[in-house]
């Protein structure tokens, strides 16, 4: 009879595991929002990443695969970071998030001085995103990320300059000369 229970409360705390004791992705979205609000992004990481493995199919998995990108980057690991922006990009062509990955995609083959990969980033970016600039000199699009970080793109005429929280990190040329714009860290 004991070895019942035990086998029993086994199976139940297996069964509840994968989801961290978490009954929907969006409880686990909120998990990891407050996890960051709290500068806790270990935690917010924890949240997010078993979202997105437990739930594939959520509509916040994008952002939470934007949060898991970020969280790579802030620590230091491109690699990881830019398949998780790749992943965000190819898989949620609706991602309100989707033009930033491709701006950090950009940056991070600049920083590697991978021409080819930043001329395919740059060209993707540019194919899934219509702007027109009518009476004005530019145009803006914002995105705020589950991490809470503010990210900002500013449409010109010639070229798209990308800034989160703030601080330019990237422009991205629009003519086919140029492309010898620089990334900023």
């Amino acid at each position: 009879m004991i070895k019942r229970r035990y086998l029993f409360l086994a199976i139940l705390f297996m069964a509840a595991w994968p989801q961290g004791f978490c009954q929907d992705a969006e409880a686990l979205y909120r998990q990891g929002l407050a996890a960051a609000a709290a500068n806790n992004p270990d935690f917010a990481f924890i949240s997010f990443d078993t979202l997105v493995k437990t739930f594939p199919e959520s509509p916040r998995c994008p952002d939470a695969l934007f949060a898991i990108a970020e969280y790579y980057s802030a620590q230091g690991d491109l690699k990881k970071s830019g398949s998780f922006f790749n992943q965000a990009c190819d898989e949620y062509k609706d991602f309100s998030g989707r033009l930033f990955a491709f701006a950090r995609l950009y940056q991070f083959a600049d920083l590697a001085n991978n021409e080819s990969h930043r001329q395919d980033t740059r060209d993707k970016m540019l194919a899934g995103n219509s702007f027109s600039l009518l009476f004005c000199d530019y145009k803006e699009r914002a995105y705020r990320s589950a991490l809470g970080h503010k990210y900002l793109a500013r449409y010109f005429i010639d070229r798209i300059e990308f800034f989160v929280n703030g601080k330019l990190f990237v422009a991205i040329p629009l003519g086919a000369e140029g492309s010898d714009l620089k990334t900023r860290d």
